[in-house]
């Protein structure tokens, strides 16, 4: 059986899994990627899933999307993201926690149907999502 690492490893290793898949999707022929998904929203999906929750913030904060649900999206991506480093920072930092609320706000705004799921954002992230509907 293999063993976990250490914290820095695993997060290197995501981090490198991340930027792989960020590669190949660059690669493939656009055709391929979903009708409709903007790549700036893809690329972001990327950062957040590598924990790279700064990088989300500078790619979706000055995005606007025609689409409704992909502006909903957007702004899910950035409450987690904020959400994230605020945690991240000892949840002392009040800007990023208010940011987080207001975007979970404003995705319910653009998107009334939107619900993250559990299999792209974490449990602590729903309950709040939850919370600040």
């Amino acid at each position: 059986a293999a063993t976990g690492g250490t914290l820095s490893e695993i997060r290197a290793a995501r981090i490198e899994l991340a930027t792989a898949i960020d590669s190949a999707t660059r690669a493939l022929d656009p055709t391929l990627a979903p009708a409709g998904i903007p790549s700036a929203l893809l690329e972001a999906a990327g950062a957040q899933f590598a924990g790279e929750y700064g990088r989300v913030l500078d790619l979706l904060q000055n995005q606007r999307f025609r689409d409704r649900r992909m502006e909903g999206q957007r702004h899910l991506f950035i409450a987690a993201a904020a959400y994230n480093l605020f945690q991240l920072g000892g949840g002392t930092d009040e800007s990023l926690r208010s940011l987080a609320e207001a975007n979970v706000k404003r995705s319910l705004d653009s998107d009334p149907e939107i619900e993250p799921s559990l299999s792209t954002f974490s449990p602590r992230f729903l309950l709040f999502f939850q919370a600040n509907q």
